[in-house]
């Protein structure tokens, strides 16, 4: 019996890879460690958590509707 790559094992269940790949996070320990950031460091604002959140774990930002028209 031939073994299945992930991609033939994904298409066979009918779901897509990146379900396969997808790594569920805890939004309540995120949402404290920004609470605790905010508290402890009251001046820095959404720009500055964003860009210290990112070193810690990887997070991507939404884009605004016509960002890609640029």
């Amino acid at each position: 019996m031939k073994e299945l790559n992930i991609e033939e094992q994904c298409q066979y269940l009918g779901i897509g890879c990146s379900s396969y790949y997808y790594k569920k996070r805890d939004k309540k320990a995120i949402l404290g460690w920004i609470q605790g950031v905010m508290i402890e460091l009251p001046f820095y604002r959404y720009r500055k958590i964003y860009e210290v959140l990112k070193e810690v774990i990887e997070v991507t930002k939404k884009k605004k509707k016509g960002d890609d028209y640029k």
